[in-house]
């Protein structure tokens, strides 16, 4: 998840009394053994395993568990928030969160990249 869609969902679901500052963010961490791949259909990606690649994201953290659970109504059934293990740019492992897409290849264009840019955001922003 982008920055912009994290600020957004919880702004949303509080009524737009998210404070930025309560948040720490670490760009630049890498998952392995994951890609994502387009949601047919969706402006939204959805990331799944693959053994040869990787995808980088967003860590952040100082959420509360109100925030997870807004987060996990977000991701909705489509998602699973699993345990995973991230690496940050100086190499160090960090345990984290993340949703992994559950809800079948049948909905995805597998071989079609999904990456993010700020046309997808930007439009992705609009439909909430």
């Amino acid at each position: 998840m982008s920055d912009k869609v994290f600020y957004k969902v919880l702004s949303v679901l509080e009524g737009d009394k998210v404070k930025k500052s309560q948040y720490k963010l670490l760009h630049r961490v890498g998952l392995k053994g994951y890609k994502r791949c387009q949601v047919r259909n969706e402006l939204y990606p959805a990331a799944i395993k693959s053994i040869q690649d990787s995808i980088e994201g967003v860590l952040i953290y100082g959420l509360s568990s109100k925030d997870i659970k807004y987060l996990d109504d977000f991701e909705g059934d489509e998602y699973e928030r699993v345990s995973i293990t991230v690496d940050d740019s100086a190499g160090n492992s960090i345990e984290a969160e993340f949703y992994e897409w559950t809800a079948g290849d049948e909905y995805l264009n597998i071989g079609i990249d999904w990456g993010l840019d700020a046309f997808k955001i930007d439009e992705f922003l609009k439909t909430f």
